[in-house]
This record gives C-alpha cells, sequence and structure tokens, in this order.
C-alpha cells in the first residue's frame, strides 16, 4: 500500500501516470496492422495469467528500434508482474550503472520491501538474456507476495 510521501513523489517525478502509459502503449501496440502482441492478451487482467513469454519474444526479436523494443518490454514484463504481486511502479536502482556518487534508476516495480528493476530486466531480455532465466526469478517472487512474506 503506497503512501502519501509515495504518491508525493511519484507524482512528482511521472510514476503516478507511468502505469496508464504503460498500459495505453502495450495496448497500441495490439491495435497496429500487425501486432507484436495478441490482442487476445487482456493487458489490464494479466493477474493469475502465465508468464507472456510469447508476447516478450515477439518484442524481442521484432524490427522495432531497440529504445522502443525496451520500453516496450519494461511496460509487459512490469505490469504483469506488478498485477501479479498488486506492486506499484517505482524507480528502482540499477545495480550494474554505479558512476561514482551519481547512481542509475529504471523503471520497476515495489512489492512490500522488495523491489524488481524491469527496465534492468528489458534491456537483457532485447540483448539476448534468457527469459527462462528471468521467469524463474519472479515465480518465487509472485509466489512470496502472495503469501506476505514480501
Amino acid at each position: 500500500m503506497s503512501t502519501n510521501a509515495d504518491n508525493e513523489i511519484c507524482g512528482n517525478y511521472g510514476l503516478a501516470e507511468f502505469d496508464g502509459k504503460a498500459v495505453a502503449a502495450l495496448e497500441a501496440q495490439q491495435r497496429e496492422s500487425q501486432p507484436l502482441i495478441s490482442p487476445e492478451l487482456s493487458i489490464t487482467k494479466l493477474k493469475g495469467t502465465s508468464f507472456p513469454r510469447q508476447a516478450l519474444e515477439s518484442l524481442r526479436d521484432s524490427e522495432l528500434p531497440e529504445e522502443k523494443r525496451v520500453e516496450l518490454v519494461t511496460h509487459l514484463v512490469g505490469t504483469w508482474y506488478r498485477q501479479q504481486c498488486d506492486g506499484q511502479w517505482t524507480w528502482v536502482e540499477d545495480p550494474s550503472a554505479h558512476t561514482g556518487i551519481f547512481q542509475s534508476f529504471g523503471m520497476g516495480i515495489k512489492v512490500g520491501g522488495a523491489h524488481f528493476n524491469a527496465a534492468v530486466a528489458a534491456r537483457g531480455i532485447v540483448a539476448g538474456d534468457s527469459l527462462e532465466s528471468l521467469e524463474s526469478q519472479l515465480l518465487p517472487l509472485i509466489k512470496l507476495a502472495g503469501e506476505g512474506n514480501l
């Protein structure tokens, strides 16, 4: 559950609207003449659905520019995970980008005290990281969240 401070911070950095923008971007892609995401996949009703491997593969392997693929994969994997765990979008530190005193952050999901950096996962997927590995990391977290252990 978010606090007033979370809402204030989210609003200041665009997170309050991010979920709506993520869903809108995915649904717009589904309306394309040759959609990469099946129109049967209900973006607003992903809770309880299987890991969206086929849609992620389609986005990863598409001819879209890399930046657009990373954006859509971030939206899809983040939206799917958020709905499974009843989490919220947040800024999550990018552990691979420590550059002295400056740190990099990416879009991610906060569930209890746990954070998942969807943007880092998306960059990895587009670069060829294993979808099976990502799924095997997320499924136990979803189970723990369902048990109230995150």
